[in-house]
C-alpha cells in the first residue's frame, strides 16, 4: 500500500513538474511567427509607464532563416503597398537559453540583446537589456491601417 502511494505521489510530482516547465516555441514556429512586417503597438518602460502607438510611420521587417539567423529592417510603408528603407539592416541570431529565447543583434556600431517574452502569429513581445518591453502587432498595409484608425480600432 505504501509503495503504490509513493508511486502515485511521484507520478503526480513528475506531471506537475512537466506541466510547469516553460516550453519554448520550436525553430519552425519561430520562423513562421516572426517572419513578416510588424508595427510597434506598445512600449512599457522599466518604471511601468506605458506608451501605446495608434499609428506608426515606420514598420519593422523581420526575416528569420531556418538556422535562426536573421535580419531586421526599418521601413516606411506607402499607400501603394510598397516600402521605403529608412534605416540600415540589423543582423541577429536567435539563441535558446535555459529559460528564455534571446535575440543577439550586431551592427557595425553596436551589439545588444533582447529577450523574447511571447510570440504568436499576430503579436510578439521582447524586452531589452534596459528593461524596456516592446510589443509588436503584425502589419498588413498602410491603407488597411488608416481604414482601421478611421473606424476607431
Amino acid at each position: 500500500m505504501k509503495n503504490s502511494f509513493l508511486k502515485f505521489t511521484l507520478t503526480l510530482l513528475l506531471i506537475g513538474c512537466i506541466a510547469c516547465t516553460p516550453s519554448h516555441p520550436s525553430k519552425e514556429e519561430l520562423v513562421q511567427n516572426l517572419n513578416g512586417y510588424w508595427k510597434i503597438h506598445e512600449v512599457k518602460a522599466q518604471d511601468g509607464t506605458i506608451h501605446q502607438y495608434k499609428v506608426s510611420t515606420t514598420v519593422d521587417y523581420i526575416e528569420v532563416q531556418p538556422d535562426l539567423t536573421g535580419i531586421r529592417r526599418k521601413l516606411k510603408p506607402k499607400l501603394d503597398s510598397t516600402y521605403e528603407l529608412t534605416g540600415g539592416t540589423e543582423h541577429f541570431k536567435i539563441a535558446y537559453a535555459k529559460d528564455s529565447i534571446i535575440f543577439q543583434y550586431t551592427t557595425a556600431m553596436d551589439q545588444w540583446k533582447e529577450q523574447l517574452l511571447d510570440t504568436q502569429k499576430e503579436q510578439f513581445t521582447v524586452k531589452n537589456e534596459r528593461g524596456i518591453t516592446y510589443t509588436y502587432n503584425r502589419f498588413e498595409s498602410l491603407k488597411k491601417e488608416l481604414e482601421n484608425h478611421e473606424k476607431g480600432k
